[in-house]
């Protein structure tokens, strides 16, 4: 057990994505939906109405654009630091995902709660190592959230 009273990686509950106990510390940052998930690609499929006046359907992104268009777009999103697509620890804000969005538009759980990504040192070892550089996310529906209800929480994570 860690001195919180979790379970470490020596426990028989198996290997834990967390190798040591971290410190949080929060401030303000604006985060972005990143190209896997369904909120960004109603938002591209609403700029592309309204700047070209073409109308996609149900067209992903990455099948309305070509490789070097789509790769461009993708490039213009990654942060400089790390290369991800809103990658880092979140609450609240868009998630980031390295596959796919779990939800889909009707899913209840629309708010992002908390997100924690893997996180890599100064010395290129992982304090946090979800699968191989995943992240994990953790969603609630807004009403339950603004009661205070945590009795429904999404957890999802992916990784390369």
């Amino acid at each position: 057990m860690s001195a919180l009273g979790a379970p470490g990686l020596a426990d028989d509950l198996g290997v834990s994505p967390l190798q040591e106990e971290l410190v949080i510390h929060a401030k303000a940052a604006d985060s972005f939906a990143n190209d896997r998930s369904f909120v960004f690609e109603d938002a591209f499929r609403a700029a592309v109405k309204e700047v070209m006046g073409v109308d996609m359907g149900e067209q992903k992104s990455y099948e309305f654009l070509d490789d070097a268009a789509y790769d461009a777009l993708c490039e213009g999103l990654q942060e400089p630091e790390d290369g991800c697509l809103n990658g880092g620890h979140w609450m609240l804000g868009y998630p980031s995902f390295t596959q796919e969005d779990p939800r889909t538009e009707d899913s209840p759980f629309d708010t992002l709660l908390l997100q924690i990504d893997s996180m890599q040192d100064e010395g290129n070892s992982y304090s946090i190592l979800w699968g191989d550089c995943g992240v994990a996310n953790f969603f609630i529906p807004r009403a339950n959230l603004e009661r205070l209800d945590f009795s429904q929480v999404l957890y999802n994570w992916d990784c390369c």
